[in-house]
């Protein structure tokens, strides 16, 4: 699953996860049926974030991917 977002990332915001985050937990804090949630720690700021990722669980029905940080 964690591949699944990897590409997902990579494919909306054009970076790497690795190349946007210091520090990114491949295990989410938070699952819903449209969203999962992970903390990562952003790499200008240095602050610790909430990533929300929707899309994942329903890429194969064509969903939007859309990445928010809380």
């Amino acid at each position: 699953m964690y591949e699944d977002v990897q590409r997902l990332f990579q494919d909306d915001m054009v970076v790497s996860i690795e190349e946007f985050f210091d520090r990114f937990d491949p295990s989410p804090i938070g699952i819903a049926s449209l969203a999962q949630v992970h903390v990562a720690k952003h790499k200008l700021s240095g602050k610790y974030v909430a990533v929300k990722v929707r899309g994942v669980l329903c890429c194969c029905l064509g969903q939007c991917l859309s990445f928010s940080f809380l």
